[in-house]
């Protein structure tokens, strides 16, 4: 679809399936285990879209974990494979009145073998200077980023331990912020 705008709660779930959005406007809420996340992003591209955090359904006004795209590779018992997010010139932003104690994300990947082949592709675009952190990976996964403009406080979060490996391709990146990367192995 495109010219689409919706606020929160946003929930996208894509099993085996094939989406594509473009020149839309998402509004997000607060990081959930079950609501304001993309699930099982089969292939799902949104392309000069912009994804703002929205606190209009919650105050906003109290401390917590924001993301602008939370992405879980998998739920429950499932292992699906060869899934990818595109997010090709699309814009991030957080919206006024968010508490300023609040934890912010533009992108928040759950954990992720890299061997299955799930990827996340950003390509352009720019994450605001609103932002703590631009990219997060709590825990392996793929990584293609190139040619975006990062102004988050930390520009990526790349985590990975034992069999959570990461797979990460970086190029492009006109950063803004404090610190680049952090890349905690725990």
């Amino acid at each position: 679809g495109s010219n689409i705008s919706a606020r929160s709660p946003f929930h996208l779930v894509s099993r085996r399936s094939r989406m594509k959005f473009s020149n839309s406007q998402f509004g997000i809420g607060r990081y959930s285990g079950y609501a304001n996340r993309i699930v099982n992003p089969h292939d799902v591209t949104f392309h000069s879209c912009r994804f703002e955090i929205d606190p209009h359904n919650d105050s906003g006004k109290e401390p917590g974990k924001w993301a602008a795209v939370h992405v879980y590779w998998n739920v429950g018992q499932s292992s699906e494979t060869n899934q990818a997010l595109k997010l090709i010139d699309c814009d991030f932003g957080v919206n006024q009145g968010m508490a300023k104690e609040a934890d912010t994300y533009a992108v928040y990947c759950e954990g992720d073998f890299a061997d299955r082949n799930n990827r996340l592709i950003m390509e352009g675009g720019r994450i605001s200077a609103d932002f703590d952190h631009g990219i997060w990976f709590n825990q392996g996964g793929n990584l293609r980023l190139c040619d975006t403009t990062i102004a988050a406080d930390t520009g990526m979060r790349l985590g990975s331990s034992g069999k959570w490996n990461i797979d990460a391709e970086v190029g492009g990146i006109r950063f803004l912020g404090n610190r680049y990367a952090d890349i905690p192995t725990h």
